[in-house]
């Protein structure tokens, strides 16, 4: 595994873009000088703006960025902000270089890291400008709870990032919440697309649940499938995770929202057809998912669910006139660090997404998960 060494100026600047500029080729002399005749490689893929108002969650963004040579190399500008006391702005550059222990070149990521209070934080956006690697993309990664609504969640949505990176989870209330990020994402003068850390953690169970299904004579019960059920974890409304697997399906097989007669249970139409689809909480579970089970009309069901064993996933089909089927699969199990390295790195729209993201939002409109 390589590894990664820093180095920093000890030197806190105004922010002003020529004197960081210049601190910044600082260290890349200070690094070429370090590296024993080793090339240095100035890789630069994306801008990376961190958001962050919690110092507690340092730790974790910390992990992130220590990985980011190697998956993304790329300029890392951080924002810590005081959301309680008033601050001017300042800045400090340090440089992260992945070291091949078999040798070869040695590639750096610059961060430059921005201190602000109550009184600076709405300039933000125009600070920031000047500090960007041009023709290059933005990526915003919002820690902590997204907040739609917010004055410069917004500016960085309509006039600086290409992406907004954010974690569904954090909401306060699920439904809600999600909602919305749908209404900010569908704002005409928000010109960013939108990424959610739930979403990348949804991934696996996709693609397990796409593999049930895959085989054509499970492709030929999906117009039949009348009964949804996704097990999630805890005992109150279901989580982000659980609305956008939902959101997902009904997307994907043209289901649309209809009515919720009562709570954790929603109607779908289906064309001529109806749809029921329970949200069942579950009081042991790994994740915040546990199972997703499908029924047709013809009494065969397929499920996808997570085995006790970590790291795998057990799939059944079984119906009245066929034998009990069921396999265990790898089930990808990441980290949270590497769940955060994948969807920084994910180009551009998901269309996929954006329409589980909104079928989502229709679900929870119709009160499901109040």
């Amino acid at each position: 595994m390589n590894a990664t060494d820093a180095l920093r100026l000890d030197e806190t600047f105004d922010l002003d873009a020529g004197r960081i500029e210049a601190a910044l080729r600082t260290l890349w002399q200070e690094a070429a000088e370090q590296s024993d005749g080793m090339p240095v490689a100035r890789v630069q893929v994306m801008n990376l703006i961190v958001y962050t108002e919690d110092a507690t969650g340092l730790g974790f963004i910390e992990e992130v960025l220590s990985l980011l040579p190697e998956r993304h190399p790329c300029r890392v500008v951080v924002l810590e902000v005081d959301a309680d006391q008033p601050r001017p702005l300042s800045a400090t550059v340090s440089a992260r270089c992945l070291i091949n222990p078999l040798g070869g070149r040695k590639v750096c990521a610059e961060e430059i890291r921005i201190q602000a209070g109550t009184d600076t934080r709405a300039t933000l956006v125009d600070a920031l400008r000047p500090l960007l690697v041009t023709d290059l993309p933005v990526v915003l990664w919002w820690t902590g709870r997204p907040r739609p609504a917010d004055p410069v969640f917004r500016r960085f949505g309509a006039e600086l990032v290409d992406r907004v990176l954010v974690d569904s989870a954090l909401f306060r209330d699920p439904g809600a919440g999600l909602l919305a990020l749908a209404r900010w994402k569908d704002d005409a003068r928000v010109r960013a697309t939108v990424a959610d850390l739930a979403w990348e953690r949804v991934r696996p169970w996709r693609h397990l649940l796409a593999q049930t299904v895959d085989p054509p004579e499970a492709r030929t019960r999906l117009p039949l499938l009348s009964d949804v059920s996704i097990g999630h974890a805890g005992d109150g409304a279901p989580p982000e995770e659980a609305l956008l697997l939902a959101g997902w399906l009904a997307a994907s097989l043209r289901w649309i929202p209809e009515d919720s007669p009562a709570h954790g249970r929603v109607t779908l139409r289906a064309g001529a057809r109806a749809v029921t689809l329970r949200f069942e909480p579950t009081a042991v579970t790994p994740g915040p998912l546990h199972h997703v089970r499908l029924g047709a009309a013809d009494g065969t069901t397929y499920s996808v669910r997570a085995a006790d064993q970590s790291g795998l996933g057990i799939c059944t089909v079984e119906g009245p006139d066929t034998a009990r089927m069921e396999r265990m699969v790898p089930f990808t199990h990441r980290e949270p660090a590497q769940v955060a390295l994948a969807a920084i790195g994910r180009p551009g729209h998901d269309p996929v997404y954006a329409a589980a993201l909104a079928a989502a939002a229709e679900i929870a409109l119709l009160g499901a998960t109040a």
